[in-house]
């Protein structure tokens, strides 16, 4: 497979922001709306608005409307393993710094 540099950088700038990736994350585990993502990141709506815009224009993240309810879920569970896997890396770089 090859490497794509420009999504590397794409999906960089776009997790950059924690709390994006926050969201990712209460996403795992299925479709949230606003409120819902509101009261488990203690932020305020027009915030969460602003970063699931940024996550849906880059085509991480989907909304699904419901009559008036609107649910955000990830385009893809690969998203979620892309995340896993720069933690794992993350934890495997600081374990080794001081050897």
């Amino acid at each position: 497979m090859a490497v794509n540099p420009q999504i590397i950088h794409r999906f960089a700038h776009v997790i950059k922001e924690p709390m994006r990736v926050r969201i990712i994350l209460a996403l795992v585990g299925g479709p949230k709306t606003v409120n819902e993502l509101v009261a488990a990141m203690g932020l305020k709506q027009p915030t969460i608005s602003n970063h699931l815009r940024v996550l849906t224009d880059n085509n991480m993240v989907k909304r699904r409307r419901e009559g008036r309810m609107a649910y955000y879920s990830l385009t893809t569970k690969k998203i979620a393993r892309a995340l896993e896997s720069i933690m794992r890396a993350d934890t495997d770089m600081l374990a080794t710094r001081g050897k």
